[in-house]
């Protein structure tokens, strides 16, 4: 009975050093003539105070240093946006205040949904001012005044 005890005990003691992160070296299993007892033994050549795990490295601070520098996106505030569709999908197409086009299409997939206007689906196409005035002056059911529009900026329909 003790020498049960004594090897959940180890046991015990090695699954807790080990989820600590103590490298474990030269760990050996010696059985003394019986299979069911079992003695550990294990070698540990470096041991840590709990501060110094605690405390982040230089690496660990400039990174974190480094998040603070990164700016957020900014907002896309969409003005116009439509969903052409199509034989085999949809297309979409949105564009935001400073004339940015975006789109994005898919083909024949009931679990896709868009992505909407995000860096992903920038076409890299832009208004001028005055082109957008007069883009967003076109009837909202002018399908095909709208596509004319976009095809002359680049935009592809029925990918």
């Amino acid at each position: 009975m003790k020498k049960s005890v004594f090897a959940i005990m180890a046991c015990t003691v090695v699954v807790a050093f080990a989820a600590c992160g103590i490298d474990n070296t030269d760990g050996a299993v010696s059985s003394g003539g019986n299979e069911l007892e079992r003695i550990v033994e294990r070698n540990m050549t470096e041991e840590r105070d709990v501060s110094e795990i605690q405390e982040p490295s230089e690496e660990v601070a400039e990174l974190n240093a480094n998040v603070d520098d990164i700016s957020t996106d900014k907002d896309i505030n969409i003005v116009w946006s439509r969903t052409y569709y199509w034989a085999m999908g949809n297309d979409y197409v949105y564009v935001d205040s400073d004339g940015r086009i975006y789109s994005e299409g898919e083909m024949e997939n009931p679990t896709w949904s868009p992505s909407g206007a995000c860096e992903e689906t920038y076409t890299g196409q832009q208004f001028a001012e005055e082109e957008l005035k007069e883009f967003l002056s076109i009837n909202i059911d002018d399908e095909d005044g709208q596509k004319e529009v976009l095809r002359k900026k680049g935009i592809r329909f029925g990918k």
